[in-house]
């Protein structure tokens, strides 16, 4: 998933949903192998090493809620399909 959303994000093909499909499986990461369960400082992501999972979760998801970029592809079928 990692690889083929990230291939996606980056040519601006099904960005909205690509991205919030990787945002959710970084939140999963971080939460199934970073996250501790038990309250404390193990919920901290410098302290449990998962610093790149959740910034990458957070930039998906703000990816995701921002759209497409004026390069996308994305954005050039919808201006193929209004011609």
């Amino acid at each position: 998933i990692e690889l083929v959303a990230g291939l996606a994000i980056a040519l601006g093909g099904f960005t909205v949903w690509t991205a919030f499909l990787a945002s959710g499986t970084m939140a999963f990461a971080y939460t199934r192998f970073h996250g501790k369960l038990a309250f404390g400082a193990g919920l901290f992501p410098a302290v449990n090493k998962g610093e790149l999972a959740l910034l990458s979760s957070v930039v998906f998801l703000c990816i995701a809620c921002r759209g497409v970029g004026l390069l996308s592809l994305d954005r050039r079928r919808a201006a193929e399909s209004q011609a």
